[in-house]
């Protein structure tokens, strides 16, 4: 079943009329519940009606569903009697299951004429046995069974008269002449039954007033005029209606109406007994009156009537009411029998839905708000209303049962009801079938956001009228009754936004640096959809100087347009958050809720400078112990100035309260450290002006040394090699240089280099011999005044190879002696030793025409790698390198020698028959024909498959090749 989304109205475009009661359904007449007549039994309608529901297969197709089965099977049975070779006694047992099945599992369908009593369905099935024992014997012929059929139906005789006729149709009784013969035709009563299918109807009530028709079924008469009564059900007042034969020839029908239900055909058989009323003008047997009178079962033998003289009426009605047949006249004026039927016209259920107060003004709600719509149903109680409700697209389907106002007596309520068809007594009440309103609350807390929305699917009153409204949605039909309003209610809920400061509170307030503005943090929960959001804050300021707290209070708002926005303040105080609220919600306010902002004090800085003394050359430089006070980290900017001049300008960044600065110039001259500038986390470049913030001194460099190569602490070397050194020296020349080596953990040599005028010098150490781990140190350093400089620069460490790489080649096959196809490519492997990447050098030697030739080639591996060549020779390793060291080459491994392999040769064995003339062409003495004739040819070569193609030249003719 389709569902309606919330795309159908929810609201009336005026104000307050939106939830009005909704025009009533159109014409309602189909949707009842045929099934269920009214103040019928539930027993008597669960045995009457199909086990399939008409709905899906309506009564005959169910009966040609089951009588084809029937009749294939037996089709089938008599096709396997004919051809088979199976057994009788085989073909008598599965048939009689197959037979016993179809018989014991017809009558649990409940189709109506092929529904039979127990002895009826023993007696079929006792015939089947004996039709297939028939066909199981050895005597059967299905010709000879064609062939009497035939005979019994198309066999003829010819008359006195010569023409043909059939010998059944001329069966006479010899006597009657004698006797005399009147045949008396006995005409079956003419009766008239409203509503013979016991359908409930109902009436639309609203503007549209549409008729629906009831009908009535006629049998053996022809009406010229028929009254129907209605019974108003508030004033019990009676109004006639009158049809006559021009109307009635519209209303007439040959077939009966499509909601009339042929299960009900039998017990309409047996109403006329208890409850026929008026005057009885039919010719035969069975009529009568009052409760004693004969039903059309008796007299005439209605039970076996053809229902050739049935026919139907179809009488529009337009209002609710009680309805009776009150009078029916056929064409000889004779009143016809009238059936004591009363018929309930009901207005037709319906219902809609009221909304909650506030959707009158905002199709809007907040989340955990309670909505409280109302489902209005009006309709004959007890009524019954389908209902689902979507929240953001899941359905929940909902049912209420049983709805009835208070207090409310009905005999639908207590089945006081025995018969099977409503009979009216003048005077009773009918104020039980008259369509009630009961509302029903649908109160609701709305804890989920999204779209909600309210759709009424079904409404079904007491009598089973239906009003399926997704059934129509679906159908597109009634129009009149989808375009009303109330069938759907909707609405969207919504979060409610949440406001709250993010990091800041009374611990961990916000610094507003003076004469500056700051963002306040604050974080703002909700749906961005919902906005602009309007924040209301409460302002305490305080004192400037002392930051105190101040009584005065103040209330101000701000607009967020949208989530990231923050709010800018240029006052400090306390702002506490009071209240938030957006487009449609007001929201909460959470915790931290209140944040203070201060103006924080500027940065201020102490420098204290102390000169760094050195006993020989005096001052070398200065040691600044600055102390701070502010918002770190601090920030402070200084210059360097050489003879009044600006050598450096520098910031150094701080992030404690106390700091120390070292400035030692590497040259002599008058100098100046000036400190300029200072900033903290909230203040920046503030200027510093003053004496104290400077300090100016004189400078005599001490001597100093260092390695060139500061980023370079490990070497690498083989044993035997030196190494040299550069070495950055500064001081008053002429310097003297004191170094070491210490080989290993223990040994250490001191050297020493005097007279050094230049400031760069390059050392070279000794033969490094011995294989491991050497480290070369700077000692001290003397200038021209005597004055030695301890020092204490990094060292250089030197990793000693205790052996060199080396290079041979590998045998192929166990030989350094290589034979190979000519032309064909070979690799010759290597075998080396040492650190990757090797970098070998090789000579190739072509002895036949003398020329050397030298290769380069670098290697990555130790050991697969090789060297290719297509070309023979001797190949002659000749040096070798890895990545630190030049290596040696062993001698006895280094060379290899490739030569090509013979190629095959063939000759031709001389004989005294064989001469020469030219070069691999030969020439034979003459044979005679049809003789074998042989030569030998001698092969050479290496491989044992030889392929030779010779060729034989005739004289006259053409050569012929051949291959051996």
């Amino acid at each position: 079943m389709s569902r309606r989304t919330s795309s159908k109205p929810w609201h009336n475009d005026a104000a307050g009329s939106s939830f009005s009661d909704p025009s009533a359904p159109t014409i309602i007449a189909a949707q009842t519940r045929k099934s269920t007549p009214i103040l019928k039994k539930p027993s008597v309608a669960s045995e009457t009606s199909p086990l399939i529901p008409t709905v899906y297969l309506d009564v005959g197709q169910q009966r040609l569903l089951f009588v084809s089965l029937f009749f294939g099977i037996q089709a089938y049975k008599i096709s396997e009697a004919v051809g088979s070779t199976i057994g009788s006694e085989a073909f008598l047992l599965k048939y009689l299951i197959i037979d016993a099945m179809f018989v014991w599992v017809l009558p649990i369908f409940r189709i109506p004429w092929l529904t039979f009593s127990n002895w009826v369905s023993f007696l079929q099935f006792i015939l089947l046995i004996i039709f297939n024992i028939f066909l199981s014997t050895s005597s059967f012929s299905l010709s000879l069974l064609i062939l009497a059929i035939w005979k019994s139906l198309f066999e003829t005789e010819v008359s006195f008269s010569g023409s043909k006729v059939h010998q059944q149709d001329q069966v006479y009784d010899a006597k009657s002449h004698l006797l005399g013969k009147y045949t008396v035709n006995i005409l079956p009563e003419s009766t008239a039954l409203l509503n013979p299918g016991l359908a409930s109807y109902c009436v639309d009530s609203g503007a549209s007033n549409l008729p629906i028709s009831i009908p009535v079924r006629l049998n053996a008469t022809d009406p010229i005029f028929v009254q129907l009564a209605r019974i108003d059900f508030e004033t019990l007042e009676e109004t006639t209606y009158n049809f006559t034969r021009k109307e009635l020839k519209s209303f007439k029908s040959s077939s009966p109406p499509a909601n009339l239900i042929d299960e009900f055909e039998g017990l309409i058989e047996g109403i006329a007994g208890s409850g026929g009323s008026g005057s009885g003008a039919g010719s035969g047997a069975g009529s009568g009156s009052g409760s004693g009178g004969s039903g059309p079962g008796s007299g005439s033998g209605s039970t076996s009537r053809s229902t050739a003289s049935l026919s139907y009426l179809s009488l529009p009605v337009s209002k609710p009411g009680l309805y009776r047949l009150k009078q029916v006249t056929d064409a000889s004026n004779l009143d016809v029998r009238l059936y004591r039927s009363d018929v309930l016209v009901v207005s037709c259920p319906k219902a809609y839905i009221i909304g909650s107060e506030a959707s009158d003004v905002s199709p809007d709600r907040c989340i955990g708000d309670v909505d409280t719509p109302k489902l209005v149903v009006d309709g004959v109680p007890p009524l019954r209303v389908k209902y689902s409700r979507s929240v953001k697209g899941r359905e929940s389907l909902f049912s209420v049962q049983s709805l009835q106002p208070d207090h409310f007596t009905s005999p639908l309520l207590s089945g006081g009801a025995t018969g099977s068809r409503f009979v009216w007594s003048k005077g009773d009440s009918l104020d039980w079938v008259q369509a009630k309103t009961v509302e029903v609350d649908l109160d609701t807390t709305l804890s989920t956001t999204g779209q909600w929305v309210y759709d009424i699917d079904e409404v079904e009153d007491a009598f089973g009228n239906i009003i399926n409204y997704s059934a129509l949605l679906q159908s597109g039909k009634n129009s009149a009754l989808l375009s009303s309003k109330g069938l759907s209610y909707g609405f969207a809920v919504h979060p409610r936004p949440q406001i709250r400061f993010q990091g800041c509170d009374s611990v961990n307030p916000v610094k507003l640096p003076k004469g500056h503005q700051v963002q306040l943090p604050v974080s703002l929960i909700a749906d961005a959809n919902d906005g602009p959001f309007e924040a209301t804050f409460d302002y305490s300021p305080l004192q400037d100087e002392s930051n105190e707290y101040n009584n005065e209070t103040s209330v101000f708002s701000h607009k967020f347009n949208s989530l990231g926005e923050r709010l800018v303040i240029s006052e400090p105080g306390i702002y506490s958050l009071r209240e938030i609220s957006g487009k449609y919600c007001s929201g909460d306010v959470i915790e931290p809720s209140s944040c203070l902002v201060f103006v924080p004090p500027e940065p201020t800085v102490e420098i204290k400078f102390d000169d760094i003394e050195d006993k020989c050359a005096g001052p070398t430089g200065v040691r600044a112990d600055i102390s701070l006070t502010g918002n770190p980290p601090f920030s402070l900017s200084y210059r360097v100035i050489k003879d009044g001049r600006i050598i450096s300008t520098k910031t150094h960044d701080i992030s404690k309260s106390r700091e120390q600065l070292m400035f030692n110039p590497s040259e002599e001259g008058n100098y100046v450290y000036e400190f300029f500038s200072l900033s903290d986390d909230l203040y920046k470049g503030r200027p510093l002006q003053g004496d104290h913030f400077k300090k100016s001194q004189s400078i005599h460099v001490l001597a100093g040394a260092s390695f060139a190569e500061k980023s370079i602490h490990t070497r690498r070397c083989c044993s035997g090699d030196s190494l040299k050194l550069k070495v950055d020296l500064n001081g008053i020349p002429p310097l003297k240089l004191n170094y070491e080596i210490v080989s290993g953990n223990s040994r250490k040599e001191q050297f020493s280099v005097s007279d050094i005028n230049d400031m760069s010098y390059e050392i070279e150490t000794p033969a490094l011999t011995q294989g491991g781990r050497y480290t070369i140190s700077l000692v001290s350093v003397q200038d021209s005044r005597g004055c030695v400089t301890p020092l204490n620069e990094a060292d250089i460490v030197v990793e000693v190879r205790r052996q060199r790489p080396a290079a041979a080649f590998l045998p192929i096959d166990g030989s350094t002696k290589v034979k190979t196809l000519e032309g064909r490519s070979i690799g010759l492997p290597l075998r080396l030793s040492g650190k990757a990447p090797w970098t070998v050098s090789y000579k190739h030697i072509d002895e036949a025409s003398g020329i050397e030739q030298d290769y380069v080639v670098n290697v990555g591996n130790a050991n697969g790698d090789a060297i290719h060549t297509n070309q023979k020779g001797k190949y002659l390793i000749t040096g070798v390198s890895d990545a630190y060291c030049p290596g040696d080459v062993s001698v006895e491994s280094n060379t290899i020698d490739i030569s090509w392999i013979n190629k095959p040769s063939l000759s031709v064995v001389s004989t005294p028959s064989l001469s020469k003339v030219a070069d691999n062409l030969m020439s034979r003495k003459n044979v005679c024909e049809l003789e074998e004739d042989v030569f030998e040819i001698s092969l050479e070569g290496k491989l044992s498959n030889w392929r030779v193609i010779t060729g034989i030249c005739y004289a006259k003719s053409h050569g012929i090749l051949t291959d051996i």
